[in-house]
């Protein structure tokens, strides 16, 4: 079991996790538009007058309004979830985890909201492809089931340090505490536990070309026609977000002692969350889920050039 003050630690930073995305869900349902569709368009390949018509044309609509309150309540949740286990004195499974450096409650619930948050940005700032969007979202939850698969796959490279030849190994800790560093990865196994860690950025790449590519197409018509919100900084800042989102894990399996660490990642992966989710959603609500920007979209005419003259 943790020590006390460790304990107190994450019971206080799920407990303010919890409140500060709760505070999410109520101002994103105050200021998004959960009413207003946009359409979803795929191409369809018809037989017109013996020859093939391939046209785009529109294979669903989408109300994307409630989005940014569905990734805030998902965080919200889990949070609520560790913060009551903890305050109940029943938050074994937690700590037990953590010393073990597995967070399957992490990487979980990134799968559902990050998957949620390139949901959004993928219907809001690209040419809206239905199969794009799936491809986005869908590639965002395999990446974020990789961090989980490091956590299981590193397990058997973990040592227990020999503090008897190498002598007792402590962090520092503000206000003169220190934490013993008693674990650290058995020697030559950098690739072996790393492998699933860099194999999660192909999804990872997969998913952010497409919608990045999607993005600079649509930019000069969508986004001069108000069809799609101008958010030119957006889908950058947003990668850049998730980017960092990969450090913390990576930083652990670098270090010798990174499974000493592991409570210090889950405490920077509470920050990044809350971080990540306030930014994302004031770039997306500011522009593209308020309820100005939903009617600018609702009122233009999305037309397919070249359609077929028969139909």
């Amino acid at each position: 079991m943790p020590p006390p003050w460790k304990a107190r630690l994450f019971l206080w930073s799920n407990a303010l996790g919890a409140a500060l995305h709760w505070a999410g869900v109520v101002v994103a349902l105050a200021l998004a538009d959960l009413t207003t569709e946009v359409p979803l368009l795929t191409t369809r390949a018809d037989l017109l007058n013996a020859s093939v018509c391939v046209r785009i044309v529109e294979a669903a609509r989408f109300a994307p309004g409630f989005l940014a309150p569905l990734w805030f309540a998902i965080s919200a949740a889990a949070h609520t979830l560790i913060a009551a286990s903890l305050a109940a004195g029943r938050g074994d499974w937690y700590a037990r985890a953590l010393e073990r450096g597995l967070s399957p409650h992490r990487w979980l619930e990134y799968a559902a909201s990050s998957s949620v948050m390139v949901l959004a940005a993928a219907v809001l700032i690209s040419t809206r492809s239905a199969e794009l969007v799936a491809a986005c979202t869908v590639s965002m939850l395999v990446t974020m089931l990789f961090g989980l698969a490091t956590e299981a796959n590193y397990q058997r490279f973990i040592a227990d340090r020999d503090v008897v030849a190498e002598g007792e190994k402590l962090l520092d800790l503000p206000g003169g505490a220190s934490e013993p560093l008693g674990k650290e990865w058995k020697r030559g196994t950098l690739v072996a536990r790393a492998w699933p860690h860099l194999v999660g950025y192909v999804p990872f790449v997969l998913s952010w070309a497409l919608l990045l590519s999607s993005y600079e197409q649509a930019t000069d018509a969508f986004i001069a026609s108000g069809a799609v919100a101008d958010l030119r900084a957006a889908p950058y800042g947003a990668l850049a977000a998730f980017v960092v989102f990969g450090l913390p894990q990576l930083v652990l399996l670098v270090r010798r002692d990174g499974p000493s660490l592991a409570w210090l990642a889950e405490l920077a992966y509470i920050c990044l969350s809350i971080t990540a989710k306030v930014v994302f959603a004031g770039l997306l609500l500011a522009q593209g889920l308020s309820v100005e920007a939903m009617a600018r979209a609702k009122g233009v005419e999305v037309r397919v050039a070249g359609q077929c003259a028969a139909e």
